[in-house]
């Protein structure tokens, strides 16, 4: 399962090819962050989670700002699933999913700071917006794996 979302967010960030195929190389860096992260569990638990994703925002982010990690985390989260019309259940977006939302969203490039700075759950809780986006991302992933209800 943290094979598939890995590929998903590498897919999601332009790691690929043409095709949405990763090449050997991320292939293995996948398999050595399963085993970073993991840290020698069987699994990830909610915390090893939210390290791993805490520290790929912080590794795909200019600054330590905790706008810039939950901006990054949001568009990541969203670039990767969708709810499906039909259960109304998240699920792993396809390649080309993918590739159709970043086209559109190209379209509208500004929309998302205009919206997160009208959303007043992040106006009201400015120091939990990194948890926030975390939880979120914990929420998406589990609902992805069917170990969660919409």
């Amino acid at each position: 399962e943290y094979l598939v979302m890995y590929k998903h967010m590498c897919i999601a960030q332009g790691h690929c090819d043409k095709l949405g195929n990763l090449s050997e190389e991320m292939q293995q860096h996948g398999l050595d962050d399963w085993r970073t992260d993991r840290q020698g569990h069987a699994h990830l638990n909610k915390t090893r989670f939210y390290e791993s994703w805490f520290q790929l925002a912080d590794q795909h982010t200019e600054a330590i700002h905790v706008l810039e990690y939950t901006h990054f985390l949001k568009n990541l989260c969203e670039k990767m699933t969708i709810k499906d019309p039909r259960t109304h259940k998240l699920r792993w977006r396809t390649f080309d999913e993918m590739l159709d939302r970043d086209r559109r969203a190209s379209l509208a490039a500004g929309m998302f700071i205009k919206d997160v700075a009208s959303d007043r759950e992040y106006q009201r809780n400015k120091a939990n917006r990194a948890a926030m986006a975390l939880q979120r991302a914990y929420r998406r992933f589990m609902e992805c794996r069917g170990l969660r209800r919409a």
